[in-house]
């Protein structure tokens, strides 16, 4: 070959040489991989969704490697057309020089003239990986978990027909080695992982806090020995948060979130190595409540509204993180606080006079904010009277028919307008019917049709019977107990317009 032609292999190989450092080499072949290029790159980029930046650095997670090399340009009167493709992975740089055809773990692609590049694409397991370890002189690498992780080497020549006829020459001089990185084991799992407020918050974490901006951290250490880790995943309740936080020595390695949402929020993160394997995830949480608690009144449930004194204050208290109490207060006079669900409260009424009076129910979250809400209203301490209640041996005659008594009614005086209600027991003192009717002040009744509010029939039996009477206000009282009693009767016929009421 002329010295002409020579230069001419020379320039086509440091193009082909050029090409492969520079245009992406190759990716690794499996569901397991991210088509990101291998290659090698002195820094990170800023953003993995990045794929023209080769942050991986030559690490892949699948045996099956692939590389697409650019022909070189050769003079084909001279040299001849470029026919085939001689390369050769080995796990030890130094174990070679030179590609040589038909060597030892050599192995060849056939270019067709119209290619401008050809593809290298080989699994390296089932296609070279034969020997055991030692035959390939390499001492295997920290974190390396199976045999065939670490690092390889690439090395390749390109051959073409000579000018004569059925002549065959190497058209380049050996070009490599170039490393190539097997990594299929995860990172481990991330240590120490910690959220809290502000990167100089030196509080308790864990507990809640009023902001919503999360400074998360985790120890600074190298989670996978083999490939080193590229980047840690950061997710909040399971949705990512930003592209990745690149692991760059000596910045250790953090992330800060503005936008962390009320309440209870799960952060994980994990690591993920340089081909692309991703660890177990790690877990913390972050309590944010950025919001003051709130309070409602719930009786008296009106402005201006009358109350009694036998029901109980009542309010509603809630914050993301929690109440920690709800005080009552009447007219500036504290009358007590009670320190979890339900909020309710029965005073002391005896210093109040009957009349109107202001209400504040003042309701405090765990981190010390107060929320409040006014409400007057008019105190009615008075309960109702029950008098005059008529009754006897057989007080209630019923109105007979052919069969049982079916109606009663009590007749009593009320002092105030309101509602009352009758209950009727049984022979076991069990609950066997209620009734309830409106009343104005006064003379007043109410009735029972002897029926049982579970079978809605009468039976036969002696029963009791107690009376409450509440007013408007909620005031109630109660009256005694009467007795009542459900006959069968037979009404039998003792003359042509005469009968007689018989109890069976």
């Amino acid at each position: 070959m002329s010295h002409s032609s020579r230069s001419k292999v020379l320039s086509a190989w440091l193009a082909a040489l050029l090409f492969a450092t520079i245009v992406p080499q190759g990716a690794f072949a499996s569901v397991h991989d991210i088509p990101y290029p291998l290659g090698e790159s002195p820094t990170n980029p800023d953003a993995i969704s990045d794929s023209e930046t080769n942050w991986r650095r030559g690490w892949g997670n699948s045996t099956t490697v692939e590389y697409l090399l650019n022909l070189p340009q050769v003079n084909w009167a001279e040299e001849g057309h470029i026919r085939h493709v001689h390369y050769r992975f080995d796990r030890d740089p130094d174990a070679f020089t030179e590609v040589v055809p038909n060597g030892p773990r050599v192995d060849m692609s056939t270019v067709f003239p119209t290619d401008t590049r050809v593809q290298v694409r080989k699994d390296l397991v089932s296609h070279w990986f034969q020997e055991p370890a030692s035959a390939w002189n390499y001492t295997a690498m920290p974190g390396q978990k199976h045999p065939w992780e670490g690092t390889w080497y690439l090395s390749w020549r390109f051959e073409a027909d000579g000018p004569e006829s059925g002549e065959s020459i190497l058209a380049s001089e050996t070009i490599g080695p170039y490393p190539l990185g097997i990594d299929a084991t995860p990172p481990m799992q991330v240590r120490k992982l910690t959220a809290k407020p502000s990167e100089r918050y030196t509080g308790p974490t864990g507990l809640w806090t009023d902001s919503q901006q999360a400074y998360v951290f985790w120890e600074d250490a190298q989670y996978d020995e083999l490939s080193g880790v590229a980047y840690f995943e950061v997710q909040v309740d399971r949705e990512a948060r930003g592209s990745g936080v690149f692991y760059l020595p000596p910045t250790r390695p953090y992330v800060t979130i503005h936008d962390m949402p009320p309440g209870k929020s799960e952060i994980r993160v994990r690591a993920v190595d340089r081909a692309t394997n991703a660890g177990p995830w790690a877990y913390t949480y972050f309590h944010s409540d950025p919001y003051e608690p709130e309070v409602e009144i719930v009786y008296p449930a009106r402005e201006n509204d009358l109350i009694g004194a036998t029901r109980p204050l009542k309010a509603n208290a809630t914050d993301l993180a929690g109440i920690r109490w709800v005080r009552f207060e009447i007219d500036g006079r504290h009358v007590g606080t009670v320190y979890g669900p339900p909020y309710e409260l029965k005073p002391d009424w005896a210093p109040f006079a009957n009349g109107t009076h202001t209400l504040k129910v003042t309701a405090a979250d765990m981190l010390g904010r107060e929320v409040s809400q006014l409400r007057t209203f008019r105190l009615d301490k008075v309960p109702p009277r029950i008098s005059n209640v008529r009754s006897g041996p057989e007080p209630f005659y019923p109105i007979i028919r052919e069969g049982y008594k079916d109606w009663m009614t009590v007749n009593f005086d009320v002092s105030k307008p309101g509602r009352v209600w009758l209950y009727v027991y049984d022979e076991q003192d069990r609950l066997y019917a209620t009734r309830t009717a409106p009343v104005s002040a006064g003379a007043a009744s109410i009735s029972w049709n002897g029926a049982g509010d579970e079978t809605g029939a009468a039976r036969v039996g002696t029963f009791t019977f107690r009376l409450k009477a509440v007013d408007a206000a909620g005031n109630e009282t109660w009256w005694g107990r009467g007795t009542t009693t459900i006959r069968d009767f037979e009404i039998v016929r003792v003359g042509p317009n005469a009968v007689r009421v018989i109890p069976r």
